[in-house]
């Protein structure tokens, strides 16, 4: 039978890869090293690995010769002899590179190697279980560590490990990078679409608003097209909201344009979870009102109104009340106006209509207080807003434990009356 040849796709460094061929297989792992350093003229001790291929092309140190495959990518890791070295055995340090320019990071070599695969045969890049887009706390310790171990300046005195800090930092830096991408999400534009034909898609939208017997169905499919561009003129260039609904007068359909930010049925969502909680926000305002002697037998109404519980969380967590008899709105950033009703009066909670203000521009009227609150927190996000200062913690208490988005770090506040509903589930 005829020996068969062993293929090896050797990376002698960061940014150096050669193809080697063996007509049998070597006799041990040291025999491999001296063909590999005779082959390519390598003047510096490595050890050896091999991409795996019983568990996705995982990293696995060459040991025994007869775990090698026949076909098989090897990469030799220089082994540091510089005794000044404070690296500890869980970090690996990458080859240094032969040439003069900066080496590039592995994944940077994955990518550029599958992107010309793509250009050659049109084939996508299948990512191993190495590339991770949330490192672990291991692996973002190994990174702060090597750091340190290169950069011995940027050790921390009085720190047992020197790197701690830094591994906090890299963390919360990994963090934001990541909440910027979501928050200012820019979709690409469509495939054969560029900004010039995107705005002759909008100039469609605008006059297909003003025909009497609108094609809703058309204006949502061209809304769907138009989302990139009209998430650009959001995020990045910052125009006045009536100069925005002005352009983009469909976006008052809110639901459909929350769904495509954020993936989510808006009221299907919100609504499910506050009929879920509604018993708790009763019982935790009743005992609210307890504490601050506000019980009368108003309660007893307010309570039978559906949507109480959303004006009850502006009393859970006290803010500054910004109810003004004779409101001007040409000068208010965001707010809820009741028509029709006197707030010493309790269908102040049932008025004929609630009007959405942002900046000035009444945008829609609901009848429904709890829907006029969940159309202005819609409208926050799609006009790429901040959250009125004065309402922050409710707002706060909508998007992260009614909506569940952006799970992150809760306020105070918000934290506490969070652990309450949970306390009485």
């Amino acid at each position: 039978m005829a020996a068969q040849n062993f293929l090896l796709h050797v990376h002698v460094s960061t940014d150096l890869v050669r193809k080697m061929t063996l007509s049998s297989r070597p006799e041990s792992v040291d025999d491999l090293k001296i063909m590999i350093k005779e082959k390519f003229k390598l003047d510096f001790d490595f050890s050896l690995s091999y991409e795996d291929p019983d568990f996705d092309g995982q990293l696995c140190s060459l040991v025994d010769i007869e775990e090698l495959p026949q076909k098989a990518v090897v990469k030799a890791i220089r082994i540091e002899s510089d005794d000044s070295s404070v690296a500890s055995d869980d970090t690996i340090i990458l080859p240094h590179a032969m040439t003069p320019e900066r080496a590039e990071r592995w994944n940077e070599f994955i990518l550029s190697e599958g992107n010309a695969t793509y250009v050659r045969t049109g084939k996508t890049l299948k990512f191993s279980r190495g590339c991770k887009a949330y490192p672990s706390d291991r692996e973002v310790s190994v990174v702060a560590e090597a750091l340190v171990t290169k950069h011995p300046c940027l050790k921390e005195p009085g720190s047992q490990t020197g790197w701690y800090g830094w591994k906090n930092s890299l963390k919360f830096k990994i963090g934001n990078y990541r909440t910027k991408l979501k928050v200012n999400f820019l979709p690409n534009y469509p495939r054969g679409e560029d900004t010039t034909s995107l705005e002759q898609l909008r100039l469609q939208i605008v006059d297909e608003v003003k025909m009497s017997d609108k094609n809703l169905v058309h204006i949502t499919k061209l809304m769907q097209t138009t989302f990139a561009l009209r998430r650009k003129e959001v995020v990045n260039d910052d125009l006045p909201v009536a100069e925005i609904l002005e352009r983009w007068p469909a976006l008052k359909i809110i639901c459909a344009e929350f769904h495509r930010i954020t993936n989510m049925n808006l009221k299907n969502c919100f609504y499910a979870v506050l009929d879920r909680h509604s018993p708790h926000l009763h019982n935790l305002f009743r005992k609210k009102a307890a504490l601050t002697g506000k019980v009368s037998e108003v309660l007893g109404q307010l309570f039978r109104i559906y949507d109480l519980q959303v004006r009850g969380l502006h009393f859970l967590m006290p803010e500054k009340d910004t109810a003004s008899d004779d409101p001007d709105i040409d000068d208010i950033p965001l707010r809820l106006l009741s028509v029709g009703a006197n707030s010493r009066d309790v269908t102040f909670f049932c008025p004929e209509k609630i009007a959405v203000v942002v900046e000035g521009n009444i945008v829609i009227n609901v009848p429904i207080m709890a829907h006029a609150c969940v159309m202005l927190f819609a409208l926050i996000y799609a006009l790429h807003l901040s959250y009125p200062k004065e309402l922050s913690n409710t707002f706060d208490f909508i998007q992260k434990v009614l909506m569940g988005l952006e799970d992150g770090k809760l306020r105070p506040r918000v934290l506490s009356l969070k652990n309450d509903l949970l306390a009485m589930e």
